[in-house]
This record gives C-alpha cells, structure tokens and sequence, in this order.
C-alpha cells in the first residue's frame, strides 16, 4: 500500500443497521415464495401442456382409447371417424344457441317468449349431443376387446383421484392382460 493512502474504519451510520435486517427479511420471505411454489410443484405435480389433470382430466373411454397402443388406436378412432364428426357438429350447435340465448337475454326490450324459444333450443341441442355421446361411445364400447374393456376398468380406477387424496395420480398405460 502507498504511504499517502491510509485505511479509515468503516463505521455504520445509525440509519444503516435496520436496512440490514429489513434486507435479512425481505430475503427470507421470498425463500419463503420460492419454497411454496416449489412444495406445490412437488406436491401436486405438472400436467404436460395440452393436458388436463384433477378434476377437469378426462377419465372416460376416449381419453382411455387414446392411450392404447398407436396402432390399435388408429383402428378404433376410424370406426367412429363419422360419429365424432357429428360431436363437433353438435358442439357448434349448442355454441351457436347459447349465443342465441344470451343475445335474446341481453336484448332491450325483454321478449320472454323469445327467450323462451332459445332455452328450448339450447336445451334441445344439448340433449342431441348427449345422444350422439351415447351412440359414440357405444361405438367405442363395441370396437375394444374384453381384454381392453377390462383395462379400462382398472385404468379408470387408478386414473381418477380417491377422495381425500391431494396428489393427482397419472392413468398408467392399460394392460391387457387376462386377471
């Protein structure tokens, strides 16, 4: 060190002390942030994107049929290739008459009957789409083996969460094994 350099002692000013301690605290409630994210991530894992998971997952007998082997798949999805294209149809159907309905509500003046009529319809379309769910999934139904339709039963079962239970278990692959 050059002699005209001399070393002064750092002192701290009064003000500085609880800057510290505000420092010290501000650090460990973020830890605390960070570690609750990280605990939830751990906790009740990541869906892959795309996917659902909990109470919106899927746990029916196309989510089912989706996840049999690739050619097997295939095979089902082109049997009921027509069926599912009249599900989308359908969809279309009850969007556009929930539209209907919430523009009739929305309307000045109020036409009650009007509004009405487009309840009705709504109502109607729903219940042609769970028609053509049931017809679609007895197509399903009939195009899986007895081995399959046993698999789904064990792949529904572990697939949905038991009440109680926090963490979400993913389906396993179906195993198509005789008991």
């Amino acid at each position: 060190m050059p002699a005209d350099q001399t070393t002064v002692p750092v002192r701290l000013v009064a003000g500085q002390s609880w800057t510290r301690w505000a420092l010290l605290a501000s650090l460990a409630v973020n830890a605390l942030f960070v570690g609750g994210f990280v605990s939830a991530l751990v906790r009740y894992g990541v869906s892959p994107p795309g996917t659902a998971q909990g109470p919106a997952a899927q746990h029916n007998l196309a989510a089912y049929v989706a996840t049999l082997p690739a050619d097997r798949t295939s095979v089902i999805w082109r049997k009921a290739a027509g069926k599912r294209q009249a599900l989308n149809q359908n969809r279309r159907l009850i969007r556009d008459a929930r539209d209907e309905a919430l523009l009739t509500l929305t309307a000045e003046p109020y036409d009650k009957e009007r509004f009405l009529a487009a309840q009705t319809l709504l109502i109607e379309a729903e219940h042609t789409q769970r028609l053509a769910q049931r017809d679609f999934l007895a197509d399903l139904a009939g195009s899986l083996t007895p081995d399959e339709r046993r698999a789904f039963m064990r792949w529904r079962g572990a697939a949905r969460p038991q009440a109680g239970d926090r963490a979400q278990p993913q389906p396993p692959t179906p195993e198509l094994s005789k008991p």
